[in-house]
């Protein structure tokens, strides 16, 4: 047997070609999104680029909520580009104008299409976070600066369900018939106990009841642990 029967659970609901769809999260998202697109699907894939944590996710969906565009202060300087810490270095280039125009036409394009979309899909890979010491603004991507910039700490999984409880608070205000499928994603390559655990926190958190209930029947969980 070549493929692996999949079960869906019972009362699931669907997503059809008719729906409109928001992609943010880690590798998983960006390779589903793919096949998603390529089936015929409308889908907005990683406006920030790939993102692996919670936070990073949840501070970017605020930023497009508030249509926050980004200026020079928010980039920085390394290795003959200019980049901003809260995107994946695709959003990087040469001169700050070009960085700028490419990070503020994906953001107004995500941001355009909130009310009318119907599903927001999100993958997170680790409960680990990326602090700056300098600042203690928490990034989604060192661009390779020394660790020596940065301070590395685990979320717990109260700080990761009172974060998203916020956040689909606030989203629900603005498309309150918005469906939720958060997921939860082990890299194969991990197979020490303490390895895992990160990934384990926010399987644990996206089963917590406080953002099971924020919004009945909208917010659904597919583990992949």
């Amino acid at each position: 047997n070549f493929q692996t029967s999949v079960e869906l659970p019972a009362g699931m609901p669907s997503v059809s070609h008719a729906d409109h769809i928001l992609l943010m999260g880690s590798c998983f998202a960006e390779n589903i999104g793919r096949q998603l697109m390529d089936a015929g699907f409308q889908l907005d894939l990683n406006p920030f680029g790939i993102l692996y944590n919670p936070l990073s996710v949840s501070s970017a969906l605020r930023e497009i909520i508030r249509n926050k565009g980004n200026n020079k202060q928010d980039l920085f300087a390394y290795k003959d580009l200019w980049h901003s810490p809260m995107h994946h270095a695709l959003f990087s280039a040469f001169t700050p104008e070009e960085t700028l125009n490419t990070i503020n036409s994906r953001l107004h394009h995500a941001y355009k299409k909130l009310p009318e979309l119907n599903w927001l899909m999100v993958t997170m890979g680790t409960a680990y976070v990326y602090k700056q010491k300098e600042s203690g603004q928490g990034i989604a991507n060192c661009h390779q600066l020394p660790e020596s910039h940065f301070l590395r700490y685990r979320l717990s999984v109260e700080e990761i369900v009172e974060d998203y409880t916020a956040l689909i608070t606030e989203m629900s205000a603005l498309n309150p018939d918005l469906k939720w499928l958060l997921l939860s994603e082990p890299d194969p390559s991990y197979t020490r106990r303490d390895a895992r655990q990160p990934v384990k926190q926010i399987d644990s958190a996206a089963r917590h009841r406080p953002i099971a209930t924020t919004v009945p029947g909208a917010s659904v969980l597919f583990p992949l642990l």
